[in-house]
């Protein structure tokens, strides 16, 4: 009964505040030589950067900078996300942005806002394992991709990596 409530959890837009594995964005800081200036969906429980924009303070309406760590809240709303990475990447105070979001190819706003806007994309091999609180963990039951939004980098349509994640890195640990 736990594990039908879990799955139903996470194949819904019940919940928006499943957190990214902390050892996943340290991973991604490693292996792309920065650190994260900005968390532009978190709050004091789950965020991975020293500076959060929590849902009450709505980081649609926000100035992003530096370098920036998303993981949007998965659903409708998406692409109003990306939307506001791709205006947010073209302003000066802002290095690059990372988007964790589902691989979801077929979708217009894969072809329509990601594909034309994006410095790279890349598909992570394996499932990312995200939580939500201490009880409820598990993983996703979709592929994900990691967008990455950088206006110093030429937008490249066909920039497209496998990005093999450390299994410890796609836990919750």
């Amino acid at each position: 009964m736990k594990h039908d409530k879990l799955m139903t959890a996470m194949t819904s837009s019940e919940h928006h505040d499943w957190a990214t594995p902390p050892n996943f964005v340290r991973f991604l800081e490693h292996y792309f030589y920065l650190e994260f200036d900005l968390d532009a969906a978190a709050d004091i429980f789950n965020t991975k950067a020293p500076i959060f924009f929590s849902k009450a303070e709505n980081s649609l309406f926000q100035n992003w900078f530096g370098n920036v760590w998303l993981n949007p809240p998965y659903g409708k709303n998406q692409g109003v996300w990306i939307e506001k990475c791709i205006l947010e990447s073209k302003k000066l105070a802002v290095n690059e942005i990372f988007v964790l979001i589902p691989a979801r190819t077929d979708t217009k706003m894969f072809h329509e806002l990601i594909i034309p806007h994006a410095s790279e994309i890349y598909f992570i091999k394996g499932r990312i394992n995200f939580s939500r609180g201490q009880d409820n963990e598990g993983t996703a039951l979709f592929p994900s991709m990691l967008v990455r939004f950088n206006s110093n980098k030429p937008v490249f349509p066909g920039c497209y990596y496998s990005l093999e994640v450390p299994i410890s890195s796609r836990r919750f640990e």
